[in-house]
């Protein structure tokens, strides 16, 4: 009989620290894949910003322009339309514009 009881007690304490344990923290890796910022020295960041490149007079005007043309928010069309120079210019560059 004694040994009946023990083995619940055992089974009783072994549910409790399995509760116990999953209040603790998540590993470290759980934390990083939650977007959560990892250690600075964690290598180069994966994705390379181009060199930043001041707008141009002509290029502003072009601008200006191809949105009086085309509509603002028709980047592409604005790029596109060999009426307007833009030097290296992606459609978000316009739009940060």
């Amino acid at each position: 009989m004694p040994s009946a009881s023990s083995s619940t007690t055992n089974g009783n304490s072994h549910s409790t620290s399995s509760a116990s344990s999953s209040l603790s923290p998540p590993p470290p890796e759980l934390s990083a894949a939650q977007g959560e910022p990892s250690s600075s020295n964690a290598g180069p960041p994966t994705k390379v910003r181009k060199p930043r490149k001041r707008w141009t007079m002509e290029e502003t005007q072009a601008l200006v322009d191809g949105c009086n043309k085309w509509g603002v928010g028709n980047w592409k069309a604005i790029l596109n339309d060999t009426q307007f120079q833009f030097q290296g210019r992606s459609p978000v560059d316009l739009k940060d514009r």
